[in-house]
């Protein structure tokens, strides 16, 4: 073969080489963009596609208001408004000026520290809030710098933004706070119903959906798309507000009276279990929580070291949240004798006349217990016991029962175990068992009085409760329904029987017991004149709880309900470590309880029936005789049980103190004016301490009147505790004065 032909196959093989190599690479390289096409169409095809449209679309957020709160009546309790949320858009930024105004502006309007307003400025991000719910005054302030012509160049359009945002507002500022609860700055429920039920109280967010260019900018003839906001669902509970106000003002009264630490209270319809008023106090202002309204409690964090505040802060603000009602263990003391007698009138091992020996103590286990009563109440019934609140009585009747029937009673009463309120940070008891104890004869005899063990408030009055229901305990509830916006029901909650834990017989006997306690025996400073109340005082040592060398601390308590012959609504109040003149449940608790249940059962409605001696001190209405005679009026009010003293020399009466339609006690004076003579004043003198024949005497002899309230109005024992005007204070003749009374023998309880 010549040399040239052997030169041009070699030529042709290289050749083919090369095209061969070039084939192979333009195979590879078309494989290549294949897998990255597949790769990016199909395994990452919605990522690109979420890049793609945040970059070409802007995607707005629309906050959902909250569910309204509502009481049992509908009167609102917590409610949704809607508010404005200030942002910015930090990647818009192009100048340092643009930073600048931004920062120096937004900072002013919103009330935002410089320094947070920069540091979001800073962030590479295409949204931050500057402030959340801000009202519409500030929204304006904002649009106004957006379209300023003083900034016009700086693109604020493109920086600055306002979205609509929800704010929460509660109208009666501390009313039920540690009920309702309340919510952060993400609308979330914190505490409370807002969080029990937050779920249902937490709406849909809607969007507001914009095509954009590449910078941002919106479009000519822009695509839009809105997606509304849903509004959550809303409570309807079975709380009444006006019984709420009438708990917590009488709770506050004690406190400051008593010098308590605390205080709270719960009301529950009997016969369902809903519960109609729950309170803790101190508490706070739901509009703003953070703050402490404690003066007591400021008052005492100020004392401490700058080292020391921020953590007492802190603990202060979740104290005053927390909602001892349900959270808190206590020491029921004498109250929970009703428990003790219910089983022991059950099983038939106590009968009312059954004959006992109080010789002022009792020995357990070589241990020596005293009674209240330290000479002893010598032979008495079982009834009589109950109503002395008598401990050798009881325990003797717990050593009747024994452990084993005891503890079956204990968890029968639904004692053992969290009640199941739809409330959040519900605790339940602190029993021997449940702390490793083996309860014995001696655990068992201070037990039978309510010592050496801890139930929660809502335990307590929904056993109580069970006895006046004919013995069915009853699941204990708040929220009546939930509705939607337009008010369509989407759940209810039904009453729910638990259990039959005593005869229907039992508990009849045991509720007539319960009222001759108030009637005649330790409760009697819980009477009210008119109704028939029933229930049991209680004061219990905090033990362990106080300092080397520190004063024993206390609980003093009332459970009761009436009517007690038909109960409607039971109450029980809880006074934290009195330290005022009284420690006792006798003496503070249950009067207490009397101003609660004469404002409660007159706005329930409840039949007042008043026996012959309560009409006797009954306080009366006055009449109107203005524009009357001076001796037409004379005749009238004197026919009507009144003094009259006339001021002045006409003939006709053109004015009257106390004025019409006021209600007085009985025998007391009207003055009637026939002139302007300017009126003569008194100085109000401390009543403390006086009976109710001293008072009458001393208010007769200053022309005043009286209103009388509280127990023993019948009785010599019954002496002042307050009195609305306070001494020293100048008052007119004729003028009224409430003065409520309380007993001051055989109310002690232990």
């Amino acid at each position: 073969m010549n040399k040239n032909v052997s030169n041009k196959i070699k030529t042709n093989d290289a050749m083919l080489k090369r095209v061969f190599v070039v084939m192979v690479l333009i195979f590879v390289a078309f494989l290549v963009c294949t897998i990255s096409l597949v790769i990016t169409q199909l395994v990452k095809g919605e990522h690109y596609k979420q890049i793609a449209e945040s970059q070409q679309l802007s995607d707005t957020k629309i906050s959902a208001q909250r569910g309204v709160i509502y009481d049992r009546n509908m009167s609102v309790l917590a409610q949704s408004a809607t508010s404005w949320r200030v942002y910015i858009v930090p990647s818009k930024i192009k100048s340092e000026e643009a930073r600048e105004v931004v920062i120096k502006e937004l900072s002013a309007i919103v009330g935002v520290s410089e320094e947070d307003v920069r540091a979001k400025t800073e962030r590479d991000s295409n949204y931050e809030t500057i402030k959340s719910k801000v009202d519409s005054d500030v929204k304006a302030k904002v649009e106004e710098l957006i379209r300023s012509d003083e900034y016009k160049g700086y693109g604020l359009i493109n920086i600055i933004g306002v979205s609509q945002d929800a704010k929460r507002y509660y109208p009666n500022s501390t009313l039920a706070s540690t009920l309702i609860g309340f919510t952060g700055t993400d609308d979330q429920g914190l505490e409370g119903l807002e969080s029990f039920y937050d779920k249902y109280l937490t709406g849909v967010a809607g969007r507001v959906i914009t095509a954009v260019n590449g910078v941002q900018g919106e479009m000519p003839n822009s695509y839009e798309t809105i997606i509304d906001a849903q509004q959550g669902y809303s409570l309807v509970l079975t709380v009444d507000e006006t019984l709420q106000y009438y708990l917590e003002k009488h709770l506050e009264d004690a406190m400051e009276e008593t010098k308590s630490k605390g205080a709270y209270g719960i009301m529950m319809d009997v016969k369902t279990g809903a519960i109609l008023a729950m309170s803790s106090k101190p508490d706070y202002d739901l509009n703003d929580p953070w703050s402490i309204i404690s003066e007591k409690t400021l008052e005492e964090i100020s004392l401490l070291n700058d080292e020391k505040k921020p953590s007492a802060m802190s603990a202060a603000i979740n104290e005053q949240w927390r909602n001892s009602a349900i959270s808190d263990t206590y020491q029921p003391g004498s109250v929970f004798k009703i428990i003790t007698a219910a089983a022991a009138l059950e099983e038939g091992l106590v009968g009312l006349n059954d004959h006992f020996n109080c010789p002022g103590y009792i020995v357990v286990a070589n241990r020596r217990i005293n009674c209240h009563k330290l000479v002893g109440h010598g032979d008495e019934t079982f009834l009589q016991g109950l109503m002395n609140s008598c401990n050798p009585v009881f325990i003797d009747v717990g050593s009747r029962l024994g452990v084993e029937t005891f503890m079956n009673y204990f968890d029968a009463f639904g004692l053992n175990d969290r009640t199941g309120i739809d409330l959040p940070g519900e605790a339940t008891s602190i029993t021997h068992e449940k702390l490793g104890v083996k309860m014995g004869i001696s655990e068992l005899a201070s037990c039978s009085f309510g010592q050496t063990f801890q139930v929660t408030p809502i335990q307590m009055i929904t056993a109580v409760a069970s006895v006046a229901n004919g013995g069915k305990l009853m699941q204990p509830y708040i929220v009546q329904s939930v509705i939607d916006e337009n008010g369509n029901t989407v759940s209810t909650t039904e009453p729910t029987v638990k259990s039959q834990v005593i005869s229907g017989e039992t508990a009849s006997t045991l509720c007539s017991m319960l009222e001759k306690v108030v009637s005649e025996g330790g409760g009697k400073n819980a009477y009210v004149p008119g109704y028939r109340i029933a229930g049991k005082t209680g004061t219990s040592e905090k033990i362990g709880e106080s300092g080397e060398g520190e004063a024993m601390k206390y609980i003093a308590s009332f459970v009761g309900f009436a009517p007690a012959d038909d109960p409607e609504v039971i109450l029980l109040v809880v006074l934290d470590e009195p330290s005022g003149y009284s420690h006792m449940g006798g003496t503070i608790a249950a009067p207490l309880a009397a101003e609660i249940f004469s404002d409660a059962l007159a706005y329930l409605n409840v039949d007042v029936k008043y026996t012959e001696d309560e009409l006797k001190n009954l306080n009366v209405y006055v009449p109107n005789v203005v524009g009357s005679s001076v001796s037409s009026a004379k005749t009238t009010l004197k026919n009507y049980g009144f003094n009259v003293k006339v001021v002045g020399n006409g003939n006709t009466v053109i004015s009257q103190t106390p004025s019409a339609y006021n209600t007085v006690s009985k025998g007391g004076t009207v003055v009637v004016y026939t002139d302007n003579t300017e009126a003569r004043m008194v100085e109000m003198p401390d009543l403390t301490g006086y009976t109710v024949a001293q008072v009458n005497r001393i208010m007769s002899d200053l022309e005043l009147n009286a209103v009388f309230t509280g127990g023993g109005l019948n009785s010599s024992d019954a002496v002042v505790y307050s009195q609305s005007v306070a001494p020293g204070q100048k008052i007119e003749i004729g003028g009224t004065v409430t003065i409520s009374f309380r007993h001051i023998s055989g109310v002690d309880d232990f």
